[in-house]
């Protein structure tokens, strides 16, 4: 900007409730597509109750397990900003679905894994 000039005119935004729906259905800030996600993800007894405390998103339904986890399940229009909430439960979180999903967390924290076992000093990838 090299010049602003004062003028009577007032903005008036448009659309806004377009993006507070859009909002309200993402996970995050990400404004997601047309995808429609519908995510299954147990959790394990250590980390039940602090699932079920918390109210992570206007589709989420939880079910407690007979063991004592707790099953979320939710859905959501892109799993960009999700992928990294779910790994950082670690072994407490098991996806059970979608696969797109599944495959994501499985493979990162394999790498994470493989990391620890052998050593390696640098991240992969």
């Amino acid at each position: 900007i090299l010049a602003a000039i004062l003028t009577e005119r007032s903005f008036e935004p448009t659309g806004l409730e377009d993006v507070q729906q859009q909002l309200r259905r993402s996970w995050g800030v990400m404004l997601g597509g047309d995808d429609d996600y519908e995510i299954a993800i147990e959790f394990g007894r250590a980390v039940a109750d602090r699932v079920r405390e918390t109210n992570w998103h206007s589709t989420q339904r939880l079910i407690p397990l007979d063991d004592g986890r707790i099953r979320l399940e939710l859905r959501l229009p892109s799993l960009l900003e999700f992928v990294p909430w779910v790994r950082g439960w670690g072994h407490e979180a098991l996806v059970i679905s979608p696969p797109e999903l599944v495959r994501e967390v499985a493979e990162s924290m394999a790498l994470a894994a493989r990391q620890y076992i052998h050593g390696d000093t640098a991240p992969a990838g």
